[in-house]
């Protein structure tokens, strides 16, 4: 009878649970995104939703930032408890315009963020 020689590649258990540490670290490791941060970038989204509401039903939409409230077209939002956010006023036209060019910052502890608005690109974008 004749003896195998013994493998010296890795078993499929071996390789799985190699790529599983790999997994479960790479997941740790991720950039941390702050909750300001998303904040801001869903006050962005909602203001697009808004500008595309205004070009739809051809009617003009207003925001309104207070310190601890957005009120996007009548329905107010109110910020996380940790955020605060310079007062602010526009509206959308009918072709989707916004009213005037500003910048909206929005403060949680040390760390401050920022929504521009430019009048011609028709969007916001966020520092």
């Amino acid at each position: 009878m004749e003896m195998r020689k013994p493998n010296n590649g890795f078993t499929m258990l071996q390789t799985l649970f190699v790529l599983m540490i790999f997994c479960i670290l790479a997941i740790q490791v991720r950039p941390y995104r702050s909750s300001l941060r998303l904040f801001m970038k869903q006050m962005l989204d909602q203001s697009i939703l808004m500008q595309e509401r205004a070009m739809r039903e051809k009617r003009e939409v207003s925001v309104i930032w207070s310190d601890h409230s957005v009120s996007f077209d009548g329905h107010s939002l109110r910020y996380p408890s940790s955020v605060s956010c310079e007062s602010a006023t526009y509206h959308y036209n009918a072709k989707g315009n916004i009213s005037n060019a500003l910048t909206i910052t929005c403060y949680q502890g040390k760390t401050s963020s920022r929504l521009i608005f430019q009048l011609g690109s028709g969007r916001g974008r966020l520092e």
